[in-house]
């Protein structure tokens, strides 16, 4: 309708997902690079999530057109099947023949796996892509499970990429999922585009569809923006409502006020069909609770005839000074500091508690997931965490990174010198009330800290914490992974389970998701069953296990080593060189005595093949001999020779 009237091709913003108007953020870029490359070198189990209409469909789109020609691709965009349902339908996108009418699920399984295995000998490789893979049910993620045990000798004959929203994450997260989760050794999650990104996408779509000026101002770019929250759909609807309303007004040129009315078409619309149950449901249970309140405090209000009853009772020193009238007055005192304790916003004068500015912006809009409730109003943990325990100073030692944990000594026996002295100058209970209230003032839970520093948070200053830790001297402030080459030292993104963090044995950066729809990223240094020590500023902070791992979703980021001679690519029987003689070492290192050897100490002969598998299967790797960098992190980390820091625990 607008088309003509702009000078355009066709419409530049429609929610359609067309490759050629993609528009790559730094996100998508580094999204796109991870799955080409996962693709064509054969990597293993792909997770990439991200919220509704951020892209990962078109993202999708996109692979499949750059995918190399050997490449034998299966796309499932449906996948609430059966176990028997969803194999039937990989058979099917890779016209794999059997009798419908027989179809059971060994009998698909065979014949999928004949299939993968002609097709490796033939020299092709098999993708599996699972679109909306939030959708799949338990039944159907374990069968996925069992798909990655259709293997060669020496590599998988299926990869699998899961595409799905952050609650795939949380499904993965689950205790009864971590076989599955252990498998995924790439992950990656699109977050919404920043302003300067909105700009872009909005002139990359236009251009493409042939505008030859720009038509968004700058506060309509900043109104679509706030609108939006930086989700490409939400950006894609609002720039195509607000064209129109411009060329119905027939203006040149779209303002603010134009976004601002297309914003409350485009926003009600999804919140009426998301949000408007949620609502609902939330607006009842708070009438119901304050009901309930309400008639609990008459209840508890007594009667004349308790009054009557008070007054005749036996004398109550403590009560002396207090009147029937004043005794009524203090109970709803106490009912009202009941519903201060509930999850409702209630404007009565009390002190309110912590609500973080950020977190304070957001109450005017429903949100979606975890940010309808805030950390601040959620049930309090059992234990709280104290912030800011301690400054960390570089060890003298290069690589050790041993000074990031030295606990502060005296200070218990310093307060309680201040206490003894206190007490003989008859102030203990000022001393003890004032240490009781500094006490408090150094509480804060995890959430709140993280939201005190959001800004601050970011992927690249974790990395710079964690890169601090190894002790090199490095300039950190382009781009930290690059950074490290030089000392043979290497980023690795990684996903798993709790257990595989303290297996590796490494500080490592953990991926954090709140309910502000945002990831932020932790510098864990140690850890215990009931605390973890994080690293922020070159200080210590040590916070609530629990609070932790209700946030992680079991992505995280290490720095290892690599052997001294480089590493290029996995070592594996029949090869021989100065790596060889490494790998023996290392194995002497750890096991205390020396590798047989049948031809040499450079060649990987079958007894080292034997003593590799053992250690594998011990550090739960699939013991195949192949010497790859999940080996290697496991032999350097195992290693007493080893110089870099390990994972402390925390007291």
């Amino acid at each position: 309708m607008y088309e003509s009237y702009f000078g355009l091709k066709e419409k530049p913003f429609s929610i359609a997902p067309d490759p050629r108007y993609i528009y790559l953020s730094d996100a998508h870029e580094d999204a796109l690079a991870h799955l080409l490359f996962g693709v064509q070198e054969g990597g293993g189990f792909t997770l990439m999530t991200g919220e509704v209409g951020t892209g990962k469909t078109t993202l999708l789109r996109t692979m499949v057109q750059q995918l190399p020609e050997h490449i034998d691709l299966a796309l499932v965009f449906n996948p609430m099947l059966s176990p028997l349902q969803f194999v039937a339908t990989v058979c099917d996108e890779l016209k794999i023949p059997y009798d419908a009418d027989k179809a059971s699920l060994k009998l698909l399984i065979d014949a999928l796996n004949k299939h993968l295995l002609a097709a490796y000998l033939d020299g092709r490789r098999t993708i599996l892509v699972i679109d909306e893979a939030q959708s799949l049910s338990v039944e159907v993620l374990e069968q996925v499970r069992l798909l990655t045990n259709l293997e060669t000798t020496r590599e998988k004959l299926l990869q699998i990429i899961l595409i799905g929203q952050p609650e795939l994450r949380e499904t993965l997260a689950r205790t009864d999922m971590r076989q599955l989760a252990q498998r995924i050794t790439d992950v990656f999650h699109l977050e919404p585009l920043g302003i300067r990104e909105v700009r872009n996408y909005l002139i990359h779509r236009l251009t493409i569809a042939g505008a030859q000026k720009s038509i968004f101002s700058d506060s309509a770019v900043r109104a679509i923006y706030n609108a939006s929250g930086g989700v490409p759909r939400l950006v894609n609807e609002l720039a195509d409502k607000a064209l129109l309303a411009a060329y119905a007004g027939e203006k040149r040129q779209v303002d603010k006020k134009m976004v601002r009315e297309a914003s409350k078409q485009v926003l009600a619309s999804n919140n009426e069909s998301h949000f408007g149950w949620l609502w609902g449901v939330t607006a009842a249970v708070v009438i119901l609770a304050v009901a309930g309140i309400f008639y609990l405090w008459r209840e508890s209000l007594p009667t004349a005839n308790d009054l009557a009853l008070q007054q005749s009772m036996t004398y109550q020193p403590e009560a002396e000074s207090q009147s029937p009238a004043a005794a009524v007055d203090e109970e709803p005192v106490a009912q009202q500091a009941v519903v201060d304790d509930t999850p409702v916003l209630i404007s009565n004068g009390v002190s309110a508690p912590y609500v973080p500015e950020e977190a304070a912006e957001q109450v005017s809009a429903p949100q979606t997931g975890d940010s309808m409730t805030h950390p601040a109003t959620a049930e309090a943990p059992a234990v709280q965490a104290t912030a800011e325990v301690s400054s960390t100073q570089p060890s003298s030692a290069p690589g050790t990174g041993e000074g990031a944990l030295q606990p502060q000594v005296g200070q218990e026996e310093e307060h309680a010198g201040k206490l003894v002295s206190d007490q003989v100058t008859g102030t203990e209970t000022k001393s003890a009330e004032k240490s009781a209230e500094e006490s408090s003032k150094q509480t804060i839970t995890l959430d709140e800290w993280i939201y005190d520093h959001s800004e601050e948070t970011s992927r690249e200053n974790a990395l710079k914490e964690l890169i601090s830790v190894w002790n090199v001297d490095v300039d950190v402030r382009s781009d930290p992974c690059r950074s490290i080459a030089e000392y043979g030292l290497r980023c690795l993104k990684m996903s798993g389970s709790w257990a595989m963090i303290n297996e590796i044995n490494r500080p490592v950066v953990l991926q954090l998701h709140l309910g502000d729809q945002r990831s932020h990223y932790v510098t864990l240094l140690g850890s215990n069953e009931e605390s973890v020590v994080i690293r922020f500023k070159s200080e210590v902070h040590h916070f609530p296990y629990k609070e932790l791992s209700a946030r992680w979703f079991g992505e995280f980021e290490l720095i290892w080593q690599e052997p001294p001679m480089g590493f290029s690519a996995a070592m594996l029987p029949g090869d021989s060189g100065e790596q060889i003689e490494w790998l023996r070492e290392r194995l002497r290192e750890i096991n205390g005595e020396e590798v047989a050897t049948e031809n040499g100490e450079d060649l990987f002969d079958e007894p080292l093949a034997e003593a590799v598998r053992f250690f594998q299967e011990s550090k739960h790797l699939a013991p195949d001999a192949m010497v790859g960098e999940q080996t290697i992190i496991r032999l350097n980390s195992a290693s007493p020779a080893d110089s870099g820091p390990r994972l402390k625990v925390s007291g």
